[in-house]
This record gives C-alpha cells, structure tokens and sequence, in this order.
C-alpha cells in the first residue's frame, strides 16, 4: 500500500541540479530516536541505544554526527543542525555532544511519537525551509550526501526514499510547512497516521533505487549485524550467513572485566560486565552485573540486570 503516494522519477541531471538550489532552503538533519517501548538491549545496557559502542571511542550517536557533518561540509552548510528527538522511555543519549548544531530535543511530557516529536522539534522553522528525515535507531549506510540529492525534488512537498524491494528505508525530505495542522499534543505516529493525513493534501513522492538502507538497531541480533556491517562498509556476506563462523569483532568497554584467556567473538562487553577465564561469548552483549562464568560458553544471549 502506498497511501496514494507518487512515484518520482529517476534522477536527471535537471534534477540533480534542483539539489544545489534546495541545499540552501535545508535547515536540518532530524533523526528519529523516541520509542514506545523501552528495548531488551537498552534496559539491559543501561542506556540509549544511540549510545551504544560501534568501534574505537564511537557510539551509533557519533556515526550519525559525522555523517551530519559531512553532509554540512558538502552542501556548503555549516551551520545545518543535527536535531534528536527522544523521550523519556528512550533516554537522553549522552554521547551526542550538544553545541550550536546539535541539538537534543526530549517529549516535554507523554510521548509524542515520531510524528508529533517532529512537528514540536520543527516549531518555529521557516515553512519553506526542508529537513531531511532519518530514522536515528539504525546504522547509516552510504552517505547523507548522495541520499539528499536523490530526493531533491524541486517541487514536491514531502519525499519519501524507499529501496529497491519498495520498502521504505525511514529517510524522508519534507518541507517544514506541512507539519503545521499536526495536533500540538497527543500521540502521532508519523509512518501510520501523519503521512497518510499529508498525502492527501501536498505532494508527496516516493524515489526508489539502490542506496542502502540503515541497519536497524533494536535488537540483539540487529546489533551484532549493524557491527558486522560496520567493520566490513564494502559489503560481504551477510551476518550469520556464509562467513558467519569469522569473528569480525569484540568489543570490551572501559570498566569491562574481560579475562586474558576468554574468547570474544563478534560479541560485547560493556562497564561493568564481566567474563572469566576461559569462556566463551559468541554473539552476545554483556552487560552492566551480566557474568559468564570461567569455562562457560554462551550464544546470542543478553546477559546482566535491568536498572531499578
């Protein structure tokens, strides 16, 4: 179903020029990063998921500020805010470091959802300005810059990036104005309720091609695939497929008690968890008060105790 959406066109040059002259109406890049349900790899890691560790001193929360910055650079756009939106039952992520560009933007009370979230964090934009829309809880793949210029439609209101399946991938470029009649209170979900609302009155496009989409980041198995992804960015088999016996990585927090002789594959172990000697941790996230034990051996399990 596609709620009357249109389908755009392929890129043209005309139109890929049309990227330039819009790259100056753009005011943001506004990820997505509420939730209606707290996940089982958040309660158990203590912490929002945009804060959970990728490699070296990165976060999923600092991959998608430099994907932001790269995007600034590239469209000649210093000053383009990176704006989060979250809530209460996902958490503040504290690995977004805030300043003049970026901006963390918390439901004042109950939860808005993802359409309501986007309407009060754009309150106050100029409605001709545009913002591109991306889904906070998942991996980026490709780069903003080539996403932007395909759905730098001249004249379209809202367009939607779907991939080669027509699934869309939860990248969007909306014009600030058509979120004007979203209701400043109550639940709206942008995908269910708010999108369908717009479509029958701007125009809304739909571009469909090959840029990947985002590894969503909800789940234990969606985690370890996002850090398979990450250390393999030219692609390769899939996660759990051909090569899934390969350890891509491990991963042991600062504060993590990990023993010399355990074995970590493509498995991590954040502050306060701890692995013995001579265990073995297979696709797993172990997590603050999470053990396994000397000699043990574990597979696809979170392991440690929900924050009181």
């Amino acid at each position: 179903m596609n709620h009357g959406f249109a389908i755009a066109p392929p890129v043209t040059a005309p139109q890929a020029s049309a990227g330039t002259v819009l790259a100056n109406s753009l005011a943001a890049v506004v990820l997505l990063a509420g939730s209606v349900r707290q996940t089982e790899i958040a309660g158990i890691a203590r912490r929002p998921l945009l804060d959970l560790p990728f490699h070296g001193d990165s976060t999923l929360g600092t991959c998608w500020m430099e994907h932001a910055s790269e995007l600034r650079t590239h469209t000649g756009r210093p000053a383009l805010k990176l704006l989060v939106t979250a809530n209460s039952i996902a958490g503040h992520p504290e690995s977004i470091v805030e300043n003049d560009n970026t901006l963390v933007r918390m439901d004042i009370n109950e939860p808005r959802g993802s359409g309501g979230a986007l309407r009060d964090a754009l309150a106050g934009f100029d409605p001709d300005s545009r913002v591109l829309i991306a889904p906070g809880h998942a991996l980026p793949r490709g780069n903003l810059v080539d996403l932007f210029a395909l759905l730098a439609h001249p004249t379209a209101d809202i367009v939607i990036h779907a991939d080669a399946a027509k699934m869309p991938t939860g990248f969007l470029l909306l014009r600030c104005g058509v979120l004007a009649n979203v209701a400043v209170n109550g639940f709206a979900d942008l995908k269910e309720q708010v999108l369908p609302q717009l479509a029958a009155r701007f125009d809304v496009r739909v571009v469909r091609d090959g840029h990947p989409s985002p590894l969503p980041v909800r789940s234990l198995a969606g985690y370890i695939q996002a850090l398979r992804a990450a250390c393999n960015p030219l692609g390769g088999s899939p996660a759990g497929q051909a090569e899934g016996w390969r350890s891509s990585f491990s991963i042991a927090e600062d504060g993590a008690k990990v023993h010399p002789t355990a074995r970590l594959h493509d498995s991590v172990v954040l502050e306060g968890g701890r692995v013995d000697a001579g265990a073995v941790v297979v696709r797993c996230l172990v997590g603050p008060g999470g053990v396994v034990v000397a000699g043990d051996a574990v597979f696809d399990k979170v392991l440690g105790s929900k924050e009181a």
